[in-house]
């Protein structure tokens, strides 16, 4: 059985980003009341599915669905 993701062990990394990207990374999370790495991780889970049809562990929470 798949652990939840509030149980699920986190990998703590740096990344470099344009201001411009970060700048709105910055108001997505805003709008969506949602922390910056949930942002991210939706958006490479989603690329993943769309794009290599990888489906990586969906992200279960109760903040926003990012629909793209």
């Amino acid at each position: 059985m798949p652990k939840s993701s509030k149980s699920r062990a986190r990998l703590s990394v740096g990344v470099s980003l344009v201001p411009e990207v970060a700048e709105y990374l910055d108001e997505i999370a805003a709008k969506l009341k949602a922390p910056r790495s949930f942002i991210i991780n939706a958006i490479i889970s989603k690329y993943a599915s769309t794009t290599d049809n990888r489906h990586l562990m969906p992200l279960v929470t109760d903040q926003s669905i990012i629909n793209f």
